[in-house]
């Protein structure tokens, strides 16, 4: 079974700012030495959604069958 979890997610963090978080293990995500905090919420976003990739149109469209 394919897992719909993405691997990367967005938290807010006590002080406001945002974190890129793997959604497996909780932690915040260091990325080629970069650690993935003390981010705005649109940076956090857009780096989280190009960790976890292009999705395919039957993840845009919400549907879990195949063409």
């Amino acid at each position: 079974m394919i897992s719909t979890e993405p691997a990367y997610v967005i938290r807010q963090e006590d002080n406001g700012t945002f974190s890129v978080v793997d959604s497996k293990t909780g932690r915040v995500a260091v990325i080629g030495g970069c650690v993935l905090g003390k981010l705005d919420a649109a940076m956090a976003a857009g780096l989280a959604e190009d960790l976890n990739g292009p999705k395919t149109y039957n993840e845009k469209a919400g549907s879990s069958e195949h063409p």
